[in-house]
């Protein structure tokens, strides 16, 4: 008996019949040829992926209806439209529009003056010569990204229905644990937003933000996109969001149609194009066009403005037509080597599929590799498995199948297919009932031995900075520290010791979290402490210096408290400055109310007891008992203000004409605040 498997291009096609042992070699020249006839058929549907360039003519359109009343006037209308390809390294554009319009930086702006029809139309025509849009990464760019990001911080933070939390964070920080390098780390991320969110076409009218997208698991290219977006982000990486239109061979979406995807920056190599609908890392194929690039990915293609009189101006749907003219086919870049742990099998059996990888470029490249289905065969793995592989590497992945019923005293000849892209290696089980059969635990024992020769490389660690602080010694203070977990794993439930203040915290990768931790110095100078942080292989200990001073302290000892003037001449206060304890910083003294003495501002280094007399204005005090206050603020090296006062009267004896002039000052003050106010 020979099964033919399923095509891993042409969807569930089988074919079954019975023979001999001598007719088993015709069946297999028959399966063969079936393959390679169902091959040739899936790259006409597959050309994008297995194209370097197209030519592709695409046109972007919309109307205007109009919608006049009585003696309806309209003066101008304009459409503003961003929807269009740009030239850049990998698409070169030529553009038509009609009518004529202008460019600006973003847009081509239509304007039509006093126009008299129901509706208005416009239309961009474009011949898009397009390549693989793919920037080669040739060398290990290291995971979590440590270099100064301050350029990119846009497209690090939540912005839009781009939202950024901790349970994302806690996702992509599982997802990418025990990774150093940057594009297996964005690899896994695209791989893993194409494998548990559903395509839902229901969803193609709506953008849900990433937080929706995360705990639904479902949406178009559109919520594929922010949720990748949003888990890079999470975790330190940049990434964007990009507009444009592809083509699907996906039959929810066959053709060409509107499209979004995601970039995301890599130090040294700048954007590098993700495709987390279609499964494409570090590419987009050729059938990609590009309109344009955001923070957000909440973009509005176009805008409108009019002046009009009676008239309703009704903007409508902006229609995307692409027609593939030409497209150059390339080489696929992964070779693969399929091969089985035993090629003779009884008729209920386990068998393990390995699939020996290799990588001839001189870049890094993240593939889907799948084993085809066969109606005698149980995949018990996931049939469909990633992989990363540097520049020259070989690698291997492996698939746990099971025979089904098979029935007794027949052959089986089984073909079992790797493929990816256009790469394909097929191998076929013979089964029957004289061949010994391999257990389950046998072949879970080989599929570990293979999963075993690639090893992660996981790196915990914690980056502290803590302010320089200066406190006061026989008090109680903080010291507060910001940590960062710059490893490639997450760390959980790790102890966080300043002395023998101690806090649980648990760290996504590239988290930052803050801490303030206690301190009671009992005496003054430079004084040091430790920081240390504990999770399990985790150590990191840091020493933590700070200043401890004593507060400063200082009493004002007046002359006289009680001052009496009888003379027409200006009063005068006599006091000192007395420092108590510590070294007060710069002074500034005046005296209550303001206006009645000049300030004083001394800075720091004064000698005390600092001896003060300060003139009063005469005009400024009424007659009779005046209650006054000096009032001195100093700081100190912790960058605190402190305040210290004494009161103090003045007697003074008026005459008439004196009395006279102060409140004709003071009618004349606010009469002048009056009309201030309400000038302003």
């Amino acid at each position: 008996m020979l099964y033919v498997c399923e095509s891993p291009f042409l969807g569930a096609s089988f074919f079954r019949e019975k023979m001999r042992k001598a007719q088993t070699a015709a069946a297999l020249t028959l399966f063969f040829a079936l393959i390679l006839c169902q091959a040739a058929l899936s790259q006409e549907d597959n050309w994008a992926e297995l194209s370097s360039t197209a030519k592709i003519n695409i046109s972007v359109s919309a109307a205007i209806m109009i919608d006049r009343g009585s003696n309806s006037q309209i003066s101008y209308v304009t459409a503003n439209l961003s929807l269009f390809p740009k030239n850049d390294e990998f698409q070169s554009a030529t553009i038509s529009t009609y009518p004529n319009s202008s460019r600006s930086q973003c847009c081509f702006v239509f304007r039509w003056d006093s126009p008299n029809e129901k509706s208005l139309s416009y239309i961009i025509n474009a011949d898009v010569t397009t390549k693989r849009r793919e920037n080669p990464v040739n060398s290990r760019v290291l995971f979590p990204i440590l270099n100064n990001l301050s350029d990119y911080i846009q497209y690090l933070n939540s912005s839009g229905k781009i939202i950024v939390d901790d349970d994302i964070a806690k996702k992509a920080s599982e997802i990418t644990n025990g990774s150093d390098n940057l594009f297996e780390a964005v690899s896994r991320l695209n791989f893993w937003v194409n494998n548990n969110v559903k395509y839902d076409i229901s969803y193609g009218n709506v953008v849900e933000d990433s937080v929706w997208v995360f705990e639904n698991r479902r949406g178009t290219c559109d919520e594929f996109a922010t949720l990748f977006i949003a888990m890079c982000r999470s975790i330190g990486i940049p990434a964007r969001y990009v507009s444009g239109m592809a083509y699907s061979s996906l039959p929810e979406i066959s053709g060409f149609g509107n499209h979004a995807w995601a970039e995301a920056y890599f130090p040294g190599y700048g954007w590098l194009s993700f495709d987390q609908t279609y499964g494409q890392a570090g590419y987009v194929d050729a059938s990609h066009i590009k309109f344009m690039d955001s923070a957000e990915s909440d973009i509005v293609p176009a805008s409108y403005l009019w002046k009009s009189f009676n008239a309703e101006l009704s903007p409508g749907k902006i229609e995307t037509n692409a027609t593939l003219i030409e497209n150059a086919k390339r080489a696929e870049e992964l070779m693969i080597n399929a091969s089985l742990f035993d090629n003779e099998i009884g008729l209920s059996s386990y068998d393990v599929v390995e699939a020996q990888l290799y990588n001839p470029t001189d870049h890094y490249i993240a593939r889907r590799v799948s084993i085809s289905r066969s109606d005698a065969l149980t995949i018990i793995d996931e049939p469909t498995k990633d992989i990363v592989l540097a520049p020259y590497e070989t690698a291997k992945l492996s698939w746990i199948v099971k025979t089904k019923e098979l029935e007794r005293g027949s052959i089986y000849s089984i073909p079992v297919s790797i493929y990816s892209e256009s790469s394909l290696s097929t191998v076929v089980i013979r089964a029957d009932e004289l061949s010994k059969s391999i257990s389950y635990e046998e072949a879970v024992a080989e599929a570990e031995q293979i999963a075993s020769e690639k090893r992660q490389h996981y790196l915990a660690q914690i980056s502290a900075e803590c302010k320089s602080a200066v406190i006061y010694a026989g008090e109680n203070a903080s010291i507060s520290c910001t940590l960062r977990n710059v490893g490639n794993t997450p760390i959980s439930g790790a102890s966080v010791c300043l002395g023998t203040a101690c806090r649980s915290a648990s760290f996504s990768i590239m988290q930052s979290l803050p801490f303030s931790f206690p301190v009671y110095p009992e005496k003054s100078g430079n004084l040091t402490t430790v920081l240390t942080i504990e999770n399990g292989g985790l150590f990191v200990s840091k020493k933590i210096s700070y200043l401890a001073i004593e507060r400063p302290k200082i009493s004002i000892v007046l002359n006289q408290s009680y001052i009496i003037s009888e003379q027409k001449k200006n009063p005068t206060v006599d006091f000192a400055v007395i420092r108590n304890a510590g070294e007060p910083g710069q002074i500034m003294i005046r005296i209550i109310p303001d206006g009645v003495s000049d300030n004083v501002s001394l800075n720091s280094g004064v000698k005390f007891p600092l001896l003060v007399s300060a003139e009063l204005n005469r005009k400024l005090l009424i007659s009779g008992e005046n209650n006054l206050t000096i009032e001195i603020s100093f700081s100190d090296q912790t960058g605190s203000t402190q305040l210290e006062s004494a009161k103090f009267q003045v007697y003074l004896r008026k005459s008439i004409a004196e009395i006279a002039e102060f409140y004709l000052n003071r009618i004349g003050a606010s009469i002048r605040s009056l009309f201030l106010g309400l000038a302003g």
